[in-house]
C-alpha cells in the first residue's frame, strides 16, 4: 500500500484571445457543420498551460502528485477563453513493490528521482531537426520530447507515432500522439509535457523510442512526412557514449570511402567535401583507425592530440576495442580513466593524458 498525505486543494488558470477572425472562421465552420481548427488548437494549448500552472503550483507546496484533475472551459467575452485545471496535491509514499523495484534497478533510479530518459533511435535524413530524447515522469505519467535543431526555425507542433522497442526486440505503439506547444527551456528544444499512460508491466522491458512523424509545424506551414526514416544501426551502449561525447544528434559512427563519407549525424556527404552539409561537424576531426588486427596506441596519437577533452579520448579508444575486437593495455585505460574522472572535478586534463599516453607510447612501442 502506498502511504499519502493530502495538501491541499489547488488551481492552475490560463486565459487566452482568439481573436476577431478566430471567431469569424468559427462562425462559418459552425454554420457548415464542421469543427473548428483554430479554436480547438487555442483550446489545447490553453489546457496545457493552465495543467502545467497546477503542476507548478502543487510542486511549490511539496506535492509530487496531483489526483482528482478536473479541467474546465469558460468564456469571459466574446473574443477570450479560460481553462481551469483543479485537482488535489498530494504527496505520495511508495511502498517497495516487485514492479518499482525492477523500474529502479533496470533504470538505476536513486533515491527521488521520478524521470527516466529513452533514447530516439531513428531519424529523418533530410529534417532540419532531430528528436533525440524521450522523458518519461513515472509519477505522473507524462512524457515530453527533446529536439535538436540544425537551423533556426520555428518548430511549434508536430503529429506523432510512438513505438517502444522492448529487449526483447518487440514494439509497441501509441499513434496519433499531439504536441502543439514547443519551446525552448533551460537552452533545450522540448514539447510540453503530455499524459501518456504507460503500465509497469511494458515499461519494464521498454528499451529506446522510435518516433513517427506524421505531420508537423515549421515556420507557420503545415508539412506531411512522407520520407522513410533510417534508424541507427549501432549498438546501444556505444549509441549513448557517443551521444555524450560528441553530441545529442549523433546515430552512426563516422564512415569514410572514396565516394563519399557519412557524419556523425548520419547525413551522407560527397567526398570532395569536409564538412557536414547538415550539422557542419568537420570531417579531418572524426577520422578512425583503419581495421587492423594490432592497434598501434603510437600511430592514433596524432588523431587523440585533435580531440577536445579526456572524455572525447575515453569514447574514442572504448570505440576502437568495441569495433576491432581489441583491447588496449589495462595500464593506459586505467590512466584514461583516472584522467576523465579528474576531469570532472577540476577542469580539462587532455595535456596530462597526451603527456601520459606519449610516455606510455616511448617506453612500450
Amino acid at each position: 500500500m502506498s502511504k499519502t498525505e493530502y495538501i491541499g486543494f489547488y488551481s492552475g488558470e490560463c486565459a487566452l484571445g482568439t481573436g476577431f477572425l478566430s471567431s469569424l472562421n468559427a462562425g462559418i465552420a459552425d454554420f457548415f457543420g464542421s469543427n473548428s481548427s483554430i479554436y480547438e488548437e487555442k483550446l489545447l494549448k490553453a489546457k496545457s498551460m493552465a495543467i502545467s500552472e497546477l503542476k507548478k503550483l502543487a510542486a511549490e507546496h511539496g506535492a509530487d502528485a496531483i489526483i482528482g484533475l478536473d479541467v474546465d472551459y469558460t468564456t469571459f467575452s466574446a473574443d477570450i477563453m479560460g481553462v481551469i485545471a483543479n485537482g488535489t496535491a498530494v504527496k505520495i509514499e511508495k511502498a517497495s513493490d516487485s514492479s518499482s523495484m525492477v523500474l529502479d534497478k533496470r533504470y538505476n533510479l536513486g533515491r527521488g528521482e521520478k524521470t527516466i530518459l529513452f533514447p530516439i533511435v531513428n531519424y529523418y535524413e533530410n529534417l532540419s531537426f532531430r528528436p533525440y530524447n524521450l522523458t518519461l515522469d513515472i509519477l505522473t505519467n507524462t512524457i515530453k520530447i527533446s529536439i535538436y535543431k540544425y537551423k533556426k526555425e520555428n518548430l511549434s507542433a508536430m503529429d506523432v507515432n510512438i513505438v517502444v522497442n522492448t529487449i526483447f526486440n518487440t514494439v509497441y505503439e501509441y499513434a496519433d500522439i499531439n504536441f502543439v506547444d514547443i519551446g525552448i527551456k533551460d537552452g533545450i528544444t522540448e514539447t510540453e509535457e503530455i499524459l501518456l499512460n504507460i503500465d509497469n508491466n511494458r515499461l519494464k522491458v521498454a528499451e529506446s523510442i522510435t518516433l513517427k512523424i506524421n505531420h508537423y509545424i515549421l515556420d507557420g506551414k503545415v508539412y506531411t512526412m512522407n520520407e522513410a526514416y533510417q534508424v541507427s544501426n549501432m549498438p546501444m551502449e556505444q549509441l549513448l557514449e557517443f551521444r555524450k561525447s560528441y553530441g545529442e544528434d549523433v546515430v552512426s559512427d563516422f564512415q569514410d570511402d572514396f565516394s563519399q563519407w557519412i557524419c556523425l549525424c548520419g547525413n551522407k556527404n560527397a567526398a570532395e567535401t569536409d564538412k557536414c552539409f547538415l550539422c557542419e561537424r568537420n570531417r579531418k576531426k572524426y577520422t578512425r583507425a583503419k581495421s587492423r588486427k594490432v592497434v598501434s596506441l603510437g600511430s592514433l596519437l596524432p588523431e587523440l592530440t585533435e580531440l577536445h577533452n579526456c572524455q572525447e579520448i575515453s569514447s574514442y579508444l572504448k570505440n576502437i576495442e568495441l569495433k576491432h575486437e581489441f583491447q588496449f593495455p589495462e595500464t593506459v585505460m586505467n590512466d584514461v580513466k583516472k584522467m576523465t574522472e579528474i576531469e570532472r572535478m577540476y577542469g580539462n586534463m587532455k595535456s596530462s593524458l597526451i603527456c601520459t599516453l606519449k610516455k606510455y607510447v616511448s617506453e612500450n612501442e
